[in-house]
């Protein structure tokens, strides 16, 4: 009989040991990682003998869709131990964890996942990307932005994350919580420098830069491991910052959507290149509150009759009827049910990945033509695109 439990001190060596076989990272580093991020969040699948076979990390943050912040948990460092592999454990581990979210009410669940058959097995499904930028630092030009350069200092802390949170606001950005702020300031271990940009001491925009040589990181060349910028005079002043790194850089690298203001600066297309770097995933935990949760445009009057499929939660499979009038929302059982689709293929559809012409012609969705026009209209217009990476 295997059991889901919050991780216990006494299994951390464990717990690092597991991490290490799933990821080939050192024993130390994994062990590491998890005293650095705090066992709170650490969650183990005991097997009959209490001995931990697998494991996780859960971050409660919050996840932007049509301009509301829908509860969402990530989930990271998704490991099985060598003897628990083909036993089950993964998908105990995974079921243990949503239903823990589920019994808090949290709406949506969140992953970049190594193996995309594994999760989808678990109602997850691709519902967006992230990108990375990189560029030639010899097609910059030398000219300072014209705000001011500062170092970032411990005691800006609360006025740099309260301008992130004011201003990234896109489709499926992250509500940060001090998981995701402590990966920005110390990525893979390392320390990110921050620069902030302020205007008469009001602060306009910041960056973190890792200058220096590390796993994950090529030499000569600039990462910047956040970004956050809210006017043209801090685009221009980021770029001059950047310039001014070409004595010892050849490159810089950032996360970013393949259309920003960054790019639509720059002369020529060939003078940056913008890469896939991983998809990520999404898994409706709690159907009503998702599908409440989040936001619609504001002019809409529509009426949505879904018929889902959730081979894990009951709950959320079956009629329901999703009614958006003028910015308000309301959902309840019942209803046509013509509009026929799994819980996997919902979550790309809820994020606006996936069109429903596009989930039609995959074979996940059947629907009638009126209801398929109703849905691109709740759900389309807004691509969404991740920058961190959890």
């Amino acid at each position: 009989m295997m059991s889901f439990v919050s991780l216990d001190s006494s299994q951390l060596a464990r717990m690092a040991r597991i991490e290490h076989e799933a990821f080939s990272m050192p024993e130390e580093a994994c062990l590491g990682w998890i005293e650095r991020t705090g066992i709170k969040e650490w969650r183990a699948l005991l097997d009959s003998r209490g001995e931990p076979q697998g494991g996780l990390i859960r971050i409660p943050m919050g996840q932007w869709y049509g301009g509301r912040a829908v509860g969402m948990t990530g989930l990271a460092g998704v490991a099985v131990s060598y003897c628990g592999r083909g036993q089950g454990v993964g998908q105990a581990l995974m079921r243990g964890a949503l239903e823990e979210m589920r019994g808090e009410g949290t709406a949506l669940s969140a992953l970049y996942g190594s193996t995309t058959s594994f999760y989808r097995r678990c109602g997850y499904e691709r519902a967006g990307a992230r990108h990375l930028v990189e560029i030639s630092l010899r097609e910059l030009s030398a000219r300072g932005g014209p705000l001011d350069i500062r170092p970032l200092r411990e005691a800006d802390a609360p006025e740099v994350e309260a301008l992130q949170a004011r201003h990234v606001r896109g489709q499926a950005c992250l509500l940060r919580g001090p998981y995701l702020w402590q990966r920005v300031r110390g990525p893979r271990g390392m320390t990110a420098r921050g620069f902030g940009f302020f205007r008469e001491g009001s602060l306009e925009g910041y960056a973190y830069l890792v200058t220096e040589s590390g796993q994950g990181f090529q030499d000569n060349t600039v990462e910047a491991s956040d970004l956050c910028l809210t006017t043209a005079d801090a685009v221009a002043t980021f770029l001059g910052l950047l310039a001014g790194h070409r004595a010892f850089f050849t490159t810089a690298r950032w996360p970013s959507p393949p259309c920003s203001p960054l790019l639509l600066l720059m002369e020529e297309p060939w003078s940056y290149k913008v890469t896939l770097h991983e998809h990520w995933m999404l898994r409706i935990v709690h159907l009503a509150g998702a599908l409440i949760e989040r936001g619609y445009p504001e002019h809409l009057e529509e009426e949505l009759h879904l018929r889902v499929e959730d081979p894990w939660f009951a709950d959320n499979s079956g009629d329901w009827v999703l009614r958006v009038r003028h910015g308000k929302t309301e959902v309840h059982p019942g209803g046509k049910g013509d509009f026929r689709i799994g819980i996997g293929p919902l979550a790309s559809l809820y994020s606006g990945f996936a069109s429903p012409e596009v989930l039609r012609l995959s074979r996940r969705l059947e629907a009638p033509e009126e209801a398929m026009l109703t849905a691109a209209r709740l759900f389309g217009g807004a691509i969404p695109e991740l920058a961190d990476f959890f």
